[in-house]
């Protein structure tokens, strides 16, 4: 395997932009129709929100040092647009069919689904953008 340079600096940005766009993307862009889609108040989601603001942080971090491995391995290094293409790849090959067999599974109305994919979709490109740039 090729050598991989972690660049701290970058996952902090790439860190920082995930919990922004999930934050703009699970409040005043689809807040309203993802709490509909939980059949949960928004108090009651509010109540676990230290939980899962923690949870989200950690899994940028993850994502974003995975995304650092796996852009440099593709010869990404320094060109955002390859590295947007390669957080999409991910996404469609292990975000896609996991969340979509589990929205089945789980009988979850396909506007839940797609909402959250959506907003892993967006994360990845954007992750997987600022950290190929930052390599």
């Amino acid at each position: 395997m090729p050598d991989v340079t972690i660049d701290w600096v970058g996952i902090v940005v790439a860190v920082v932009a995930a919990m922004v766009i999930g934050g703009l993307w699970y409040g005043p862009l689809f807040g309203a129709s993802w709490a509909a889609y939980t059949g949960k108040s928004r108090q009651e989601l509010r109540a676990r929100a230290p939980i899962g603001y923690g949870l989200a942080l950690l899994g940028a971090f993850l994502s974003a040092l995975i995304l650092t491995y796996v852009t440099q391995w593709a010869g990404a290094g320094g060109d955002y647009l390859e590295g947007v293409a390669i957080g999409a790849v991910m996404w469609l090959g292990f975000v896609v069919p996991r969340r979509v067999t589990g929205g089945a599974l789980e009988a979850q109305p396909w506007g839940h689904v797609m909402l959250d994919a959506g907003n892993a979709l967006a994360m990845f490109m954007v992750v997987g953008g600022i950290v190929a740039a930052f390599a």
